[in-house]
């Protein structure tokens, strides 16, 4: 009788001690994944103000990197479809977006650029029309444009807006621009030295197609002019 009080007292004290031992070890790991929490949560804050500091002191950079993180991923219906094997060879198309905001940032710092780009188009518009541009030049139907027809170059809407803003107005504006893209480049570390120059050699080729379209978009600005005001010609011819 005794022996048998004794194995019950024992029985139910090694089950307290294993139901304490089970609580404790469940406690612990709540309060790690708590401190974890509170961990990453604290990380999170502190990057947000760090961000936010910059962005205060009018941080151009830190001002399109925001918006990038902000913006949600998935892609609008309206997006030019990105199948380039140049854009591939860059890393893809969020390699493409953060060359993009770099590239716009550092145009938005220029004073000769900024003039032409910023005053019309808020970061937003800035880093979209940027990034038409670079999928135009990565395009790979960029070989056939250069070499088909002059109609197919100045029917290109992405060409005519940055006419249209005054880029082709001085040669030096597109060599700015180029410029800026060669300096995105290393900032976003790309390692791959035939992407860097494929992507640089590409921009370039858009030189000679925006020449074609200002001359085009002139040549029409005047045709409308002598419609619109013939006797112009006219006084002009006596001269």
């Amino acid at each position: 009788g005794q022996n048998s009080k004794y194995n019950s007292r024992h029985v139910t004290s090694r089950l307290e001690e294993n139901n304490a031992f089970h609580s404790r070890t469940s406690m612990t790991s709540q309060n790690q994944k708590s401190q974890n929490s509170n961990t990453q949560q604290h990380m999170n804050k502190q990057t947000n103000t760090f961000l936010t500091n910059k962005n205060i002191k009018n941080d151009y950079e830190t001002r399109f990197l925001l918006q990038s993180r902000s913006r949600p991923r998935s892609r609008s219906p309206h997006s030019p479809k990105v199948v380039s094997r140049a854009v591939n060879l860059l890393g893809g198309e969020d390699s493409l977006d953060f060359l993009t905001i770099y590239f716009a940032e550092r145009i938005a710092d220029d004073d000769v650029l900024s003039a032409i780009y910023c005053r019309d188009l808020n970061s937003k518009a800035l880093v979209q029309l940027q990034k038409v541009l670079l999928l135009l030049a990565l395009s790979d139907e960029l070989g056939e444009l250069t070499s088909g027809s002059k109609k197919k170059v100045y029917n290109q809407n992405i060409l005519q807006k940055h006419v249209r803003l005054g880029l082709m107005e001085k040669e030096e504006n597109f060599d700015r621009l180029a410029s800026h893209l060669a300096d995105a480049l290393a900032t976003c570390q790309i390692k791959d030295t035939r992407a860097i120059f494929k992507t640089q050699r590409r921009f370039a080729a858009l030189r000679p197609l925006l020449d074609i379209t200002q001359e085009h978009m002139e040549l029409q600005s005047q045709q409308i002019e002598s419609i619109r005001f013939p006797f112009l010609g006219k006084f002009a011819s006596k001269k």
